[in-house]
């Protein structure tokens, strides 16, 4: 359970990271503010152990992760200027906007499909973090 908290912390390293080396910095602060709020969200998301469950915790944590994560992205992409990211750039504001999307219909219209719903905002970051890796090691 500790995975979690730990992906929290190295999102935020790494989007440091990311927001350093490939963007132009203007909106650093407020994608800075969402990542941690990413973070908060990932170590409350194990409130849940075995079978005890600490339902408001876990729930609030998992909204803040796939509202505040998504919102991350979006912004890197809003950040980023440089032509031969404009792939990360299209990437990172169309999965987060999906993502967004996703979570704000699983808020208000929640229903069979929420399970996958959320999955989809979730893995929209996973794939996000693993681009923005790549675009990283590329850079010149």
């Amino acid at each position: 359970m500790r995975f979690f908290s730990l992906q929290g912390l190295a999102f935020v390293i790494a989007y440091l990271a990311v927001i350093v080396q490939l963007s132009r910095r203007k909106y650093w602060l407020l994608a800075l503010i969402f990542a941690v709020f990413f973070s908060i969200g990932m170590s409350l998301i194990p409130s849940s152990q075995a079978k005890i469950t600490a339902g408001e915790l876990q729930n609030l944590g998992a909204s803040l992760t796939y509202l505040f994560g998504n919102l991350s992205i979006i912004m890197v992409g809003v950040d980023i200027v440089k032509p031969q990211l404009v792939w990360l750039r299209r990437f990172s504001i169309q999965a987060g906007t999906i993502g967004v999307f996703c979570v704000f219909i699983t808020i208000f219209f929640p229903n069979i499909l929420t399970p996958i719903l959320e999955r989809i905002a979730i893995y929209a970051i996973m794939i996000w973090e693993i681009l923005a890796g790549l675009a990283m090691l590329k850079r010149k």
